[in-house]
């Protein structure tokens, strides 16, 4: 697979002025939000561009009221958003100690040695940007990467090519405690509606927390 640094300064001059109007719906639906939006908005502009051109961050500080020098700031602190082009394809293998310690070094060699790329190189067909990453929060599925959007786990040397063909199976979700306790409420309730939240139940707690003496929360507490 041929490979390299690509200019891409170079190859942006060439490419067609970005369509903004692929981005403007989105925008209008959020823009009352404001700075609350940025995050989401900054996910949903790169998934149709595969990066954050600068009209993009022109458009998004305009519509959500920010300054330039804040997005920018987000863009440069997240290494998952990109001020410069991309692959189509990135694939980002985990570097953190979890990994670390179940081999993941070796993962990353066996990825290099396959395309012939180090971290942050690109093909130059552009169809793959390979990097390694800090923690992907998938910690309990050391050594862990993401091939796009799509998490891959558990992986060793051996397979490198199914990853890389797309025939690699995605992880089982793996679920301890009482999840329900934290995200019961997740797709039930508007974030939005303070209405809808208490119509949910929210704050019955509280209000049982605030009848109860010092003593006797304490030793609710404790009791878990």
């Amino acid at each position: 697979m041929s490979h390299g640094t690509i200019d891409f300064k170079a190859i942006a001059v060439q490419e067609a002025k970005v369509d903004l109007s692929r981005l403007q719906p989105y925008l209008d639906q959020v823009a009352s939000r404001g700075r609350t939006a940025l995050l989401p908005t900054l996910h949903h502009a790169q998934s149709l561009y595969g990066w954050l051109p600068r009209e993009v961050q022109e458009a998004i500080s305009y519509a959500l009221r920010i300054p330039q020098a804040d997005i920018h700031g987000v863009i440069e602190f997240y290494t998952m958003f990109y001020a410069e082009p991309t692959a189509q394809r990135v694939i980002r293998v985990c570097e953190d100690p979890a990994c670390s310690l179940h081999d993941g070094e070796a993962v990353i060699h066996a990825f290099e040695e396959k395309l012939g790329l180090v971290h942050g190189e690109t093909t130059s067909d552009r169809s793959i940007t390979f990097e390694h990453v800090p923690c992907l929060g998938m910690c309990e599925l050391a050594p862990a990467a993401l091939d796009g959007e799509k998490p891959v786990a558990q992986l060793t040397t051996a397979d490198v090519t199914a990853v890389l063909e797309g025939s690699y199976p995605e992880p089982d979700l793996l679920v301890y405690g009482r999840p329900s306790l934290i995200t019961e409420r997740i797709n039930k309730v508007d974030p939005l509606s303070l209405d809808d939240y208490k119509a949910q139940g929210g704050y019955e707690m509280l209000t049982q927390v605030v009848e109860q003496s010092p003593e006797k929360l304490i030793e609710t507490v404790e009791s878990f």
